[in-house]
């Protein structure tokens, strides 16, 4: 009988919630999905809640009010974020083949930091001069002027620029559209901003650049 009173009195103090909200709480840090992320820190929070009111520690219950109501903030916010992602088909499979790690919307906010254009027989970017873009080719080919008996030329989905929208260097070569070309071009100032604000980004975006030079140097 003293062994189910003692039993009683842990449950009633809680034991069963508090155990399971640190359990949940240890849980969330497996997950790298903000949206989930947020999911399962709010149901910790909810246990803290319950915690608190089943063994009458009051402190616990209000400080964790504010915590859940943050939570539920950003919930809210993800999933207007995530109704508001506008990616068409060749997007959606720049994404997949060049960024595959990164979720769609954080995808859809550096898509849409970039704008489109088509160029034809001009030079995009200047050997020896600073580079005022990142350059993703959508469509045709550009010459790369990487010295004077070496020329390559590079198509759809390959990236241009890319080591100077990380290191701020000028340019190691010409490049130079071949025809018609189109292209998705981000303001190199703007993504340097763009990827403080999102580290995920630049993480996505070093991936890209990794495979890029892996790609141009076999």
């Amino acid at each position: 009988m003293r062994d189910w009173a003692l039993w009683d009195r842990v449950l009633d103090g809680g034991w069963v919630s508090l155990n399971l909200a640190y359990l949940v709480y240890a849980i969330s840090g497996l997950f790298r999905d903000m949206l989930r992320l947020r999911l399962t820190l709010l149901a910790a929070t909810m246990l803290f809640i319950i915690y608190g009111v089943v063994a009458e520690i009051w402190s616990v219950f209000w400080w964790n009010l504010p915590v859940a109501a943050v939570h539920s903030w950003g919930i809210w916010q993800l999933l207007k974020q995530r109704r508001a992602v506008n990616l068409d088909a060749e997007a959606e499979a720049v994404r997949t083949l060049l960024y595959p790690d990164l979720d769609r919307v954080s995808f859809n906010l550096m898509w849409h930091a970039g704008e489109e254009r088509t160029v034809s027989d001009e030079v995009l970017i200047q050997r020896d001069e600073p580079v005022d873009e990142l350059l993703l080719i959508l469509e045709g080919d550009v010459d790369v002027d990487v010295r004077d008996d070496l020329v390559v030329r590079l198509g759809r989905l390959r990236i241009v620029g890319e080591m100077s929208s990380v290191t701020g260097g000028n340019a190691t070569a010409t490049v130079t559209a071949n025809k018609s070309v189109r292209v998705r071009a981000w303001d190199k100032e703007k993504f340097a901003r763009l990827i403080d604000e999102h580290p995920e980004i630049e993480r996505a975006h070093l991936r890209a650049i990794g495979h890029e030079l892996t790609r141009k140097l076999t």
